[in-house]
């Protein structure tokens, strides 16, 4: 029996036929957007059949003054940052009491996200 593994790329799709044979199909633009709305789709109702459990000691939350974000190869870093010192601003030392580390593709996802809510909140939504 021979195995068929599909591979996406952003404008094409390679599929291979055991282990020689090769087919590359170029998606066009329109295939793409549609693409796209497929699976916004998909994940917008996915999202509304998640059941999601939120423990106790994180459903209080925890306020950030600050944040950071790094990367690497693979992967983001973002740090949540609280002052721990108020006498001045200028000295203010800062503690991190959250990290999230996530793909760059979750990432991607986060920025959209969070600018989509930050436009819904400045327009009074």
């Amino acid at each position: 029996m021979t195995k068929i593994k599909k591979f996406r790329g952003k404008t094409r799709i390679y599929t291979k036929f055991g282990g020689t044979t090769e087919r590359v199909t170029v998606l066009s633009k329109k295939d793409r957007e549609q693409e796209k709305e497929t699976r916004e789709g998909a994940a917008a109702q996915s999202a509304a059949n998640l059941s999601i459990e939120v423990p106790a000691e994180i459903e209080k939350g925890k306020y950030a003054d600050s944040f950071g974000v790094s990367f690497k190869e693979g992967e983001f870093v973002i740090d949540f940052l609280k002052a721990t010192n108020f006498e001045s601003a200028a000295r203010a030392k800062l503690k991190i009491h959250a990290r999230v580390i996530t793909s760059p593709a979750h990432a991607k996802r986060i920025a959209t996200m969070l600018a989509e809510k930050i436009k819904n909140f400045s327009n009074g939504k």
